[in-house]
């Protein structure tokens, strides 16, 4: 082979066997290919032109792509493809020759896109450290909700956000669960009801007629709110319903949280890879098989694959996704910012979840 390529270098007649060279070895840095190479000023370009004018361009081309090591960056030079997202021709010839060199179990080409298949939650990969952790939790459908601080509300505060309806709603649930009690209050607001009943240790019986004056429609809901409160955070007895209380409004904040945050990690997921535009199952007969989501990621892949085939990145060494992280970086989103304690949403969850404590729902 040595003295083939000493004659063609040295007799012009014989560099139509220059293809033959070419289509022998699978390794171009050889050093007899690149003494080829370097017969054409090292202008892959100009050397596949050649080739394709003797008629074997495209078994060259074929050669390139599924014999020689790291082919890919020499079809790239040869066919002078750039970034595929610039053109169509790039994109086509793009399609063609490179990334069936790509193309494996995690990508596929469906009408001339390139498509992701993300099984499972392997979409947390592409995020880093903390952000990583929380993304197990935001992807994963059967994940426990996140640990979050508990969130204190005062008393007052807790039953001034309440509807109407569950608030009276509340009234009655104290009174299914306290009617008739001895109540102890420490609070002069009460002081009448304490004297009326002598039962001594500040504490007066909770009768119906007191518990429905904190009902009474001719006076104002936020004085009967106002006054309800006091009787709630005056009393050991009481308290305990206070604390469910302080709970259902603590839940409904840390859901609307975890949901600010569930929102932002979707947004900079979808961002990076866009929505999903399909879905099946590892065993399509089992509907308990793990799911496989589906990504059109041909503009963002088709760019990082071209680039990774310039810098003489071999099919198969890194997965899809890092090659992402190599050429994107990893998803670090931070973290949202805490809502206001009356915000609406926050609000109408904390309602909603009162109408099932309380059984308020369609009171009237």
């Amino acid at each position: 082979m040595k003295y083939l390529i000493k004659k063609i270098l040295t007799e012009g007649r014989s560099l139509d066997k220059i293809t033959d060279v070419l289509l022998y070895h699978d390794e171009y840095d050889d050093e007899e290919v690149e003494s080829i190479i370097k017969l054409f000023g090292g202008d892959i370009t100009s050397l596949y032109h050649f080739i394709d004018d003797k008629g074997r361009g495209l078994e060259f081309l074929n050669h390139l792509q599924n014999r020689v090591w790291r082919g890919g960056g020499y079809l790239v030079e040869a066919l002078q493809i750039g970034d595929p997202t610039y053109s169509k021709e790039d994109m086509d010839l793009f399609m063609t020759w490179i990334f069936p060199m790509w193309e494996n179990i995690e990508i596929s080409q469906k009408n001339g896109r390139i498509i992701l298949q993300i099984v499972g939650n392997e979409q947390t990969e592409l995020f880093a450290g903390d952000s990583e952790d929380i993304a197990e939790i935001i992807f994963d459908p059967e994940a426990m909700p996140m640990d979050l601080n508990f969130i204190r509300l005062n008393a007052e505060d807790l039953v001034d956000l309440m509807t109407e309806e569950n608030f009276i709603g509340l009234v009655r649930y104290v009174g299914r669960h306290n009617m008739n009690e001895e109540i102890d209050t420490f609070r002069e607001e009460f002081d009448p009801w304490v004297e009326e009943d002598e039962l001594g240790d500040r504490s007066f019986l909770l009768t119906p007629d007191r518990l429905n004056r904190f009902l009474d429609p001719s006076q104002d809901l936020e004085s009967r709110k106002y006054n309800f409160t006091v009787l709630l955070d005056s009393s050991d007895t009481l308290s305990d319903i206070l604390n469910e209380v302080e709970w259902v409004y603590s839940d409904s904040y840390n859901w609307v949280y975890e949901n600010e945050y569930r929102k932002m990690y979707h947004d900079v997921l979808e961002g990076l890879i866009g929505k999903p535009v399909g879905e099946s199952k590892v065993d399509p007969k089992n509907e308990n098989s793990t799911k496989i989501t589906f990504y059109d990621v041909t503009d963002l892949l088709s760019t990082i694959l071209w680039q990774a085939t310039k810098d003489g990145e071999d099919p198969g060494q890194s997965t899809m996704f890092e090659l992402i992280e190599a050429h994107k970086g990893f998803l670090t989103p931070g973290e949202p910012d805490w809502p206001d304690e009356g915000d609406k949403e926050i609000v109408d969850s904390y309602n909603e979840y009162l109408e099932d404590l309380f059984g308020s729902r369609n009171i009237y």
